[in-house]
């Protein structure tokens, strides 16, 4: 299937954002690099060097992918599914309005102790990623990219407890030792932010998920497009509501779900924007 055909949807849903409830779908198209670093990581006892960091995504406005008005012409966010997929300068389908994240489970590979990890994604998105109306995550490249890292860490790390647990047995694991450069001042940051994460802050949010019936919607790889992570209408950032569902990123959630530019090298065989 060829991806430039697909035209999918992307529904961001954003701090105090008005959303128009028959608008079904939105389209965005994956930007660039800017805002990713590489880095070593560990999944499911397989190694991979991936994208983490700030994904770009913005309406492309044309005949075939019309604007939605309703929601964000362009935004930066991070994904939730490690599995999942985006590549830079192809186009997907989201649905709009953007779903809750309360009760998602994650689409590859399914998330573990979901309640309890969309609730430390979702503190992490508002409180480290600091996400604005309209733009969405804030911070340099290396906050970015510590916030993509840690949203993995919190969907597949986080235990019965709501604390999250990362060593050389997790589901998800990232080292300074396996990276160099740059990338330990962001592994750092994130393993920071993830050790007094308890699961319980009562935040609620909204992921982007891609339209199910495109199915992997041309990519490659053959992956799901990667679900995002966006910012809930009635949710202030750094400020927890007083109700027990969920939010994420990539990520994720997860929006999130990877962002790393969303799929951005998840796939060891290929470069994709997670």
């Amino acid at each position: 299937m060829n991806k430039n055909l697909i035209r999918i949807l992307a529904l961001t849903a954003l701090v105090g954002y008005e959303f128009n409830t028959n608008a079904g779908v939105v389209y965005y198209t994956i930007g660039g690099t800017a805002d990713l670093q590489t880095f070593n990581v560990s999944f499911l006892n397989s190694s991979y060097n991936v994208y983490a960091g700030g994904i770009q995504i913005s309406q492309p406005d044309t005949i075939p992918d019309p604007n939605n008005s309703s929601m964000p012409q362009s935004y930066v966010t991070v994904c939730t599914d490690f599995k999942g997929s985006l590549y830079i300068g192809s186009t997907y389908a989201y649905n709009a309005p953007a779903n809750g994240f309360a009760g998602q489970l994650g689409i590859d590979p399914s998330w573990n102790n979901p309640a309890l990890a969309i609730e430390n994604a979702a503190y992490l998105f508002y409180h480290d990623g600091n996400p604005t109306l309209t733009g969405g995550i804030t911070g340099n490249v290396q906050t970015m990219a510590a916030l993509q890292l840690a949203v993995w860490m919190v969907l597949y790390d986080t235990t019965s407890s709501g604390n999250v647990v990362v060593n050389s047995s997790s589901e998800f694991n990232v080292t300074t030792a396996n990276n160099g450069g740059g990338d330990t001042a962001a592994i750092t940051e994130a393993l920071g932010w993830i050790s007094a994460l308890n699961g319980q802050y009562g935040y609620t949010g909204s992921l982007l998920t891609p339209v199910s019936t495109l199915g992997n919607q041309g990519n490659p790889d053959n992956q799901l497009p990667q679900e995002l992570m966006i910012a809930a209408g009635n949710q202030s950032q750094g400020a927890p509501v007083p109700e027990p569902s969920t939010m994420l990123a990539g990520a994720l959630l997860l929006l999130p779900c990877g962002l790393g530019v969303i799929r951005i090298l998840r796939n060891p065989r290929q470069t994709p924007v997670s």
